[in-house]
């Protein structure tokens, strides 16, 4: 006997199913019982005994029970009241009516018996059928499992096999368009160097034509000087030229002179020669490019004073250019820059060559 927890089954008196954990079971017919009355045991007397009873209790199928005046006493499952009686004791019960009575009993016990015979032999039967029914339904699942199984293995094949071939034609049309790509990247590649060279050579060729043009605006101006720093505006052009050439020694008339043009605002006058010769001879004889502001107002030459600043004039583009590479000069410790004949240059020292800058990139060469 045991009272562990068990899937549920059915009763072996009553035949309904057993639905508590607390049951009571036979060990030699192995047979589950509700307790009393399906079975000899209450709940409270069951639990009261000792576990070697509990191992050791049986059926009254298995081990019916003689009373101890030698009747029987059965208890009789699903019979009504008057089927489950006792012997009244022999001490009060005539011999003759004793006997009588213990046959009937003997009666009962043996209808019972028949009865609980049958009733577990259609328990067997019925459990039987169900287990056999079970199990047929078991096979026919496990038969239906099968044949799905079948025919899944035989869908994942055509799958896989689909997959495998859409795989290769996907990795033949990859392989011909990596092909292809790799074609046009190197034909890409090619036209990039050819354009690139290209680009270079319109570089070279835009940079040569900037110079030219550079130089062309330049010599449309090489016979012109600038005059800076004149405090007398309303001087003559021609006057402050002749006072300027004289003093150096240059023999300059109005001849020699084509145009002349005032920027008041700057204290600026532009003197234009008519012969380049002229204004080279002028710009030869100039000491730093100055003269004294008193020979300029016509005044003997002194000390005291400011100066008259006379210099080739440039176009705005070697204005700026000279100013830049100044800058740069000064930057990297380079000695002198200077202009001559509308050509800017450039030296370190008094030792080193000079460099000759048309553009913004020549400037690069001024480096320490």
């Amino acid at each position: 006997m045991s009272h562990l927890q068990v899937p549920v089954n059915k009763c072996s008196q009553c035949l309904l199913p057993i639905t508590s954990i607390q049951y009571v079971r036979c060990y030699q017919c192995n047979r589950n019982f509700h307790h009393s009355p399906c079975c000899s045991l209450s709940e409270s007397s069951h639990a009261s005994m000792s576990t070697s009873k509990k191992n050791d209790w049986k059926c009254h199928i298995c081990k019916p029970r003689k009373s101890p005046n030698n009747a029987y006493k059965t208890f009789v499952f699903g019979g009504t009241n008057n089927s489950s009686q006792s012997i009244e004791s022999p001490k009060t019960i005539p011999e003759e009516q004793q006997n009588k009575q213990q046959r009937e009993d003997d009666e009962i016990n043996t209808n019972n018996t028949k009865r609980f015979k049958e009733a577990a032999t259609a328990l067997n039967i019925n459990n039987n059928n169900s287990s056999s029914n079970e199990t047929t339904n078991t096979r026919d699942d496990i038969a239906e499992l099968k044949t799905g199984m079948v025919d899944l293995k035989s869908s994942l094949q055509l799958i896989a096999a689909s997959i495998s071939s859409l795989s290769i034609d996907l990795k033949s049309h990859m392989d011909s368009a990596l092909v292809e790509m790799n074609k046009n990247v190197a034909t890409i590649a090619a036209q990039v160097v050819e354009l690139q060279k290209k680009d270079k050579e319109k570089s070279e060729q835009i940079d040569e034509l900037n110079k030219r043009i550079q130089r062309l605006e330049q010599q449309a101006i090489d016979k012109n000087i600038e005059i800076n720093n004149v405090e007398d505006m309303d001087i003559e052009a021609e006057v402050l030229v002749k006072r300027i050439t004289d003093s150096l020694g240059v023999d300059v008339s109005r001849d020699h002179i084509s145009h002349t043009y005032k920027i008041k605002r700057k204290k600026k006058i532009i003197v234009e020669f008519s012969t380049l010769n002229k204004k080279k001879e002028l710009m030869g004889k100039l000491k730093s490019h100055r003269v004294k502001a008193n020979v300029a107002k016509g005044e003997p030459e002194n000390e005291s004073g400011g100066y008259v600043y006379i210099n080739d004039e440039l176009t705005m583009h070697n204005r700026r250019l000279l100013w830049a590479a100044k800058m740069k000069a000064k930057e990297n410790g380079w000695k002198f820059v200077w202009v001559r004949n509308g050509v800017i240059y450039a030296r370190k020292n008094e030792s080193s060559s000079f460099i000759i800058l048309y553009n913004a990139s020549d400037l690069e060469s001024i480096t320490n």
